[in-house]
């Protein structure tokens, strides 16, 4: 009977046990002449990310001072990557704004494709892809993957933003999901107005990966052009956590 009570996920404890609550670890986060301390418990840190793992159990720098540096991550984006840690959440709105942002059907475009999105959708999609960027990196896949949920809600709410698509393009790999979710953006949201009007949102591999998704199809009037959409995930592959992260 009390095998299968441990077989059953009802009862079966998934994430840090706070074993060694006391057993800290120093994240020293910079960027552009910015930096911050960021005292973390190692069980949670090990347990989430294989990088940070393998790092403070190592015999280099990290596992001898038990400290990790990050110099190109904003503080306020690492702050969010601890709220995850310890919540399985994080603050979506910017870091500076008291209030929750809730968002209801709006769109940055009027009928005119000329209306901005605000500064708070601007400021969410930045915080959210900057958090993604970092959790990639430290190989978090359900972070990616919540973050992901979050980019897709807001955008069925017609919550859109390309301010973002730069830095999501320089700061991932070529095989990122986020590139996809950004290419999906500007093929079938935004208006070609927008794309003339910011020509800076978007870098020239985006652009190239815009242009091969928009395929040829032969019709009966001879070849035009289509954008063809391939129904896409936009999640990574999750490996269930072990229960012993020493």
């Amino acid at each position: 009977m009390a095998a299968r009570f441990n077989e059953n996920p009802k009862f079966c404890w998934k994430g840090p046990e706070f074993k060694y609550p006391v057993e800290l670890v120093t994240f020293i986060v910079s960027k552009d002449g910015v930096e911050e301390t960021f005292p973390v418990h190692k069980e949670h840190a090990c347990y989430y990310s294989p990088v940070l793992k393998a790092a403070f159990n190592s015999d280099f720098i990290e596992g001898q001072t038990q400290t990790y540096r990050l110099e190109d991550t904003n503080p306020k984006i690492f702050s969010l990557l601890i709220q995850w840690f310890y919540t399985q959440n994080f603050k979506h709105c910017p870091l500076d704004d008291e209030n929750r942002i809730v968002v209801r059907n709006r769109s940055i475009w009027d009928a005119t494709g000329d209306t901005p999105p605000s500064d708070e959708i601007n400021s969410m999609y930045l915080n959210m892809v900057g958090l993604y960027i970092l959790a990639e990196r430290l190989i978090i896949p359900r972070l990616q993957n919540h973050i992901m949920r979050s980019l897709l809600e807001m955008a069925e709410r017609e919550a859109w933003s390309t301010v973002w698509m730069e830095t999501a393009y320089k700061g991932t790999s070529a095989e990122s999901p986020l590139r996809c979710f950004a290419v999906d953006m500007l093929l079938y949201e935004a208006p070609s107005s927008w794309i003339k009007k910011h020509e800076k949102h978007f870098p020239r591999e985006l652009l190239i990966d815009y242009a091969v998704r928009a395929t040829l199809r032969g019709g009966a009037n001879g070849v035009d052009y289509s954008h063809t959409r391939v129904i896409l995930s936009y999640m990574v592959h999750e490996t269930p956590y072990p229960n012993n992260v020493s």
